[in-house]
């Protein structure tokens, strides 16, 4: 069935979980449940097309905040592509770590969906590209998304999802149950992980003598990368929308690539700064935000005859 949101004070309870409504209620609940998914990272991609027979990680991202605390996440990973084929097209991968956790193949126009059950929160991905021979693959979006599967686990917000025999025949009516039908919805966008800001990159973009000689400043500033300076420049900008009627923690993630050890970043959000010097790796920062537009900066000093660049910063909205 589908959800369809019912005006639960216009509900006047029934004595029994026999009625029709009562029993709607909680089916539209576990749609709900069901349905709803945190998002963890949204990319509108930059790269045209993908050619190359030789399997390579392409975009990285983590999948921070599993807020549900379930024993069961499901991890859904789509794409949407297009492919000029001559064999079977091509495969991507998905990758969590060093382990290849499933594939698709990339071989009709449509959305490609893949769902990787169970995982944990705040584990590190990889997506991977391996074309057919004489194929090109162009992938125009993905993104990534929490899938709660435990139905009995209690929520960070104190909210436990119903139980079947809540509705069960001639079971009684009790004020516990009808009060999770009201605050569950909002519980739900509660404890759900929310990517209220994200950025990727290809992998592999500025450390190699052919973006520092051939590319273009624009293509720098796309990136978010700067090549061959010894002093800060500007790199990319961005917004986190007013997410909440009152302050949240946010967490921020990020994976600065660089060719050397020594480099120097800035992550600006409102007034905050989060200073890096470490690359090649992921970082994270937590920081308490006011109920408000807050914009995005980045800042990157590569030293001198070095470059860096950001293969992802990402955003999550806290409980």
């Amino acid at each position: 069935m589908a959800y369809y949101p019912q005006t639960l004070s216009l509900f006047r309870p029934p004595i029994k979980t026999t009625s029709t409504s009562y029993s709607l209620l909680w089916d539209n609940h576990a749609e709900l449940y069901s349905l709803y998914s945190g998002v963890i990272a949204d990319h509108s991609v930059k790269i045209k097309a993908f050619t190359s027979t030789t399997r390579t990680p392409v975009w990285r991202f983590i999948s921070r905040g599993g807020h549900d605390f379930g024993t069961d996440h499901g991890l859904r990973l789509k794409i949407s592509f297009t492919a000029a084929i001559t064999g079977t097209g091509g495969i991507f991968y998905i990758v969590n770590g060093a382990t290849t956790v499933s594939d698709g193949i990339a071989n009709t126009t449509a959305i490609q969906s893949l769902t990787i059950t169970p995982e944990t929160a705040n584990e590190t991905w990889t997506i991977d590209l391996k074309a057919d021979a004489a194929s090109t693959i162009t992938i125009k979006a993905w993104s990534a998304e929490w899938v709660g599967t435990d139905e009995k686990t209690l929520f960070p917000s104190g909210w436990r999802r119903g139980s079947s025999d809540w509705k069960a025949t001639n079971a009684p009516i009790h004020t516990e149950g009808v009060g999770r039908l009201i605050k569950g919805p909002s519980a739900i966008a509660t404890d759900r992980p929310i990517c209220v800001f994200a950025h990727f990159a290809r992998l592999g973009e500025i450390v190699s003598d052919e973006f520092a000689f051939a590319k273009t400043k624009s293509a720098e500033e796309q990136i978010w990368g700067a090549t061959f300076k010894n002093y800060s420049t500007m790199v990319g900008r961005g917004m986190i929308p007013k997410c909440d009627t009152v302050p949240r923690l946010y967490t921020i993630d990020w994976y600065l690539e660089a060719s050397s050890v020594t480099v120097d970043a800035q992550i600006k959000i409102g007034g905050r700064i989060i200073n890096i010097t470490t690359a090649g790796g992921w970082g994270t920062a937590t920081m308490e935000l006011t109920q408000a537009e807050h914009p995005i900066s980045v800042v990157i000093n590569p030293q001198a005859n070095n470059s860096a660049y950001f293969q992802a910063v990402q955003v999550f909205r806290g409980i």
